[in-house]
């Protein structure tokens, strides 16, 4: 009731008022570089099968219509109530077979449709009626008389508990039902700026929003270091759109290779020329295409080391100036991580993300108590605040000790 009655922006604007406060104090050395990373968040909703999904949604149409509609949604479907509220539990599918989870599944989408067939026929139109329509549109694909095969949709209704979470990757192998906060950090510990979606939304969909808020707290840094989930090259793109230089891994991209960008481009000629010294032009007037003679390539001595691929043809990114400083960033990065890890420094993002990320965790971040986006909201945002506030104690807990022991006598 209490995080109710705050509110998202009320949170936000208290975390705000804490950071404008922990500024003032002098405890900060600099916003100019920050980390930025995501954490997930596990829903507190369960994640339902899509066949239980759709007997839940069929559930709460029959509920909402009248009792005269009700008896020919029934008669059309072969189902009764007491069938639905079993159905909607998903009590027949515990241990089953694939083949039979699959016949339960095409039931159950032909029921969906069935069911929508009906309330199109008396012109119903409701809630729950747009809410099946949607959830049949996201996950459902007919793929021929009665067959039905399932359909991933970004962002698709995966519960009826909380209709905003979602289900994302943490890893290739591993998978989560809930949430995503994006949080930007700066050496101290001291969180800037965080950013919740749920969970089926991209790493790198956090960016920009946590740089424009970053910028309203006037804490926007000037470096940012991310990981491999934000190098694309669009983001690299909009970093720059808002004065930010992207410390990120390109993403498929080896920097101790070669790459079509090492390549001499002359932008007013539209020429090329690889590192044998053998010069193309564009394949088409004003394209970024370039096609290298195979008669050349066979008998390069630098074959080996050669980027292009066997077609011999280069293609260059409409933002070729950004990809070229990217790429030229990381290099120098990695020449600098291994420089550090020689001389016993750890790597920034990762001391300052793994310490911060392990205290959130402990101040309860990863598990939402909240059925809704907007209540997630309010949970990271008071974790966030009392994170900072955590931290700013012990900062100047150990900022007076320092000036204690420099005012005692030599």
């Amino acid at each position: 009731k209490f995080k109710k009655m705050l509110g998202e922006e009320t949170v936000e604007s208290i975390f705000n008022n804490l950071l404008t406060q922990i500024k003032a104090k002098g405890i900060i050395h600099s916003f100019r570089r920050q980390a930025i990373d995501t954490v997930p968040i596990v829903a507190a909703a369960a994640l339902p099968s899509t066949t239980c999904l759709i007997y839940q949604t069929i559930n709460r149409v029959c509920k909402s219509v009248s009792e005269e509609l009700l008896a020919e949604i029934l008669k059309e479907t072969e189902l009764t109530t007491e069938k639905l509220e079993n159905y909607s539990k998903a009590h027949p599918l515990f241990g089953s077979e694939q083949d039979d989870r699959i016949k339960a599944f095409q039931k159950a989408a032909r029921m969906g449709f069935m069911v929508l067939d009906t309330a199109n026929k008396n012109q119903l139109n409701s809630e729950s009626i747009s809410l099946l329509r949607e959830i049949l549109q996201d996950n459902i694909q007919p793929t021929g008389k009665d067959g039905y095969a399932q359909k991933q949709t970004p962002h698709a209704k995966k519960s009826l508990v909380d209709q905003d979470v979602g289900v994302g990757h943490k890893t290739k192998e591993k998978t989560v039902f809930g949430y995503k906060a994006g949080i930007s950090v700066i050496r101290e510990g001291i969180i800037t700026a965080y950013e919740v979606t749920s969970m089926s939304h991209r790493d790198d969909e956090h960016l920009v929003p946590i740089l424009k808020k970053q910028k309203k707290n006037d804490v926007k840094c000037e470096e940012a270091d991310v990981d491999s989930a934000f190098g694309f090259i669009q983001n690299y793109v909009s970093a720059e759109g808002e004065g930010v230089i992207l410390h990120a891994p390109l993403r498929n991209f080896d920097p101790e290779k070669l790459s079509v960008y090492d390549f001499k481009y002359d932008k007013e000629k539209q020429e090329l020329t690889c590192t044998n010294n053998v010069t193309v032009k564009g394949r088409y007037s004003g394209a970024l295409s370039f096609e290298f003679p195979l008669r050349l390539c066979r008998v390069c001595p630098k074959a080996d080391t050669c980027p292009l691929a066997p077609s011999k043809v280069a293609t260059l990114n409409k933002n070729y100036e950004t990809v070229r400083e990217a790429i030229k960033r990381q290099r120098e990065d990695k020449e600098l991580d291994k420089q550090n890890r020689e001389n016993g420094i750890k790597n920034f993002k990762r001391l300052v993300v793994e310490n911060v990320f392990a205290f959130l965790e402990k101040l309860g971040i990863k598990v939402t108590p909240a059925f809704s986006l907007k209540m997630t909201k309010v949970h990271v945002g008071i974790i966030a605040t009392l994170s900072n506030m955590i931290k700013t104690v012990r900062l100047l807990k150990k900022q007076n000790q320092i000036k204690m022991v420099s005012a005692l006598p030599v």
